[in-house]
């Protein structure tokens, strides 16, 4: 904890001084800088540890993960390909490095973070915005700010896709977000409750995609009232 200033002003130093600009690599917002330098108690430890991938990057500028980086290029239409991996196997990686040796296929996109990927959208907790097996593309390199969507792990083990909505001067909570609110509340945080937190670039929706459970009867449709229906 006691290197993240250290990390900070490295990669300050990597943009020339320009605060601002280090921000943007960073992921965060130029004010939340200016805070951690004035401030002797450290950030969460995911911003710390955000810092200090942030840091050896600046130090070592090339992908750290090759496989994954080495996405072929689409050059008629400016896209290149990222491998896509299941919410599953997501949840079971530690970062997206050890994610880079479970790739199943791959799907284009305009991100330029050298380490993206998609995964593949599970369960009807951001439904009707999106559905299960839609694509979200995430950027591993960019920490999500308030109001984005983010992939999620925590130390339960549970992958999430939800919205990101920092809460506390230092953002020392967060409060994660679903589309179907009627459902799934929205439910608060402590940042030490998660691993990592990887901002999604866009989501490639598929029209065609629909729950099973939404073509099964209900009890209630299945009961006989005794009603018989003709056709006239």
């Amino acid at each position: 904890m006691s290197n993240f200033k250290e990390n900070l002003n490295a990669i300050i130093r990597a943009f020339d001084g320009n605060q601002r600009r280090a921000a943007e690599f960073i992921g965060i917002s130029d004010s939340q800088v200016s805070k951690m330098l004035s401030s002797e108690n450290p950030p969460s430890r995911p911003v710390v540890e955000l810092l200090a991938m942030k840091a050896a990057q600046c130090e070592n500028p090339r992908p750290a993960v090759e496989s994954v980086s080495a996405a072929s290029p689409l050059s008629t239409m400016g896209l290149r390909r990222v491998p896509i991996v299941s919410m599953a196997q997501a949840g079971a990686g530690k970062d997206y490095q050890d994610m880079a040796n479970q790739i199943d296929e791959s799907v284009p996109t305009d991100s330029r973070d050298p380490n993206a990927f998609a995964v593949i959208i599970e369960g009807d907790s951001m439904e009707p915005t999106y559905f299960a097996g839609d694509i979200a593309i995430c950027n591993p390199n960019s920490w999500p700010t308030n109001g984005t969507l983010a992939l999620i792990r925590l130390e339960t083990g549970e992958t999430l896709l939800k919205w990101w909505f920092p809460v506390g001067e230092r953002g020392e909570q967060v409060r994660l977000g679903s589309e179907n609110k009627a459902k799934y509340r929205p439910k608060l945080y402590a940042t030490d409750e998660i691993v990592w937190a990887y901002r999604v670039h866009q989501v490639i929706k598929q029209p065609q995609t629909r729950r099973a459970q939404d073509f099964i009867p209900q009890e209630k449709d299945e009961q006989d009232d005794g009603t018989e229906t003709r056709n006239e």
